[in-house]
């Protein structure tokens, strides 16, 4: 098992930049990846100021932030951190799917020496894993390590949901509503509890009143 997942750099290629922007255009692409609108993007990247900011028109403001993002320089940095940000997003959810497998196939035989089969207490030669895997840790007045792991049993349930091993067993289980367009009056038709039929054809000497008339 890996430890935490490394950062997204780690996952994106070294990126070799032909234009070198300022660093407030630098700032100003990484917000706009970050999903920060534009027009606030601008002054929280110090292009301009909160007051420039408040007495501009938001069709100025808008102008400018186009201006920027035609730049080869901004657009080649926001291309970058865009795909900086998608990484995250996968890196975001490998460290929870690592986290609560450190925890659901935790094994306690790992927390003692394999030669003296005493426990381990220097917590640094304990793996990482396992150290995510554990509660509580450490040694009582009387100098006795006590060591308490995770429950495994909400870790396995989390990871049985992630993986989806529950989807078919759910939607076997969610009723099920029919909609019947053929031409029968009946507005609800005897079914069981679990599977209903409606009809919503209307009836040929229904009428619908405008409140108008």
């Amino acid at each position: 098992m890996t430890n935490y997942a490394p950062s997204a750099e780690q996952y994106v290629p070294t990126k070799t930049f032909q234009y070198a922007p300022s660093q407030k255009e630098d700032d100003f692409a990484q917000l706009v990846a970050a999903q920060v609108p534009h027009t606030e993007a601008l002054y929280r990247s110090r292009l301009i100021t909160k007051d420039e900011y408040d007495k501009s028109s938001r069709s100025a403001l808008y102008a400018l932030a186009a201006r920027l993002l035609s730049t080869p320089a901004v657009q080649e940095r926001l291309d970058h951190y865009t795909e900086l940000q998608k990484a995250s997003l996968s890196i975001y959810r490998e460290r929870i799917l690592q986290e609560r497998a450190a925890v659901a196939f935790a094994d306690f035989a790992l927390l003692y020496d394999p030669d003296t089969g005493r426990p381990i207490t220097n917590p640094h030669q304990l793996p990482r894993y396992i150290r995510a895997a554990l509660k509580e840790w450490g040694f009582d007045k009387d100098g006795v390590l006590k060591a308490k792991m995770h429950d495994k049993n909400i870790s396995l349930k989390a990871l049985e949901e992630m993986g989806g091993l529950y989807d078919e067993a759910n939607r076997a289980k969610a009723p099920q509503v029919t909609v019947n367009l053929s031409s029968s009056h009946s507005l609800v038709q005897s079914a069981p509890a679990a599977h209903c039929t409606i009809d919503i054809t209307p009836s040929p000497s229904s009428s619908i009143q405008s409140p108008l008339d």
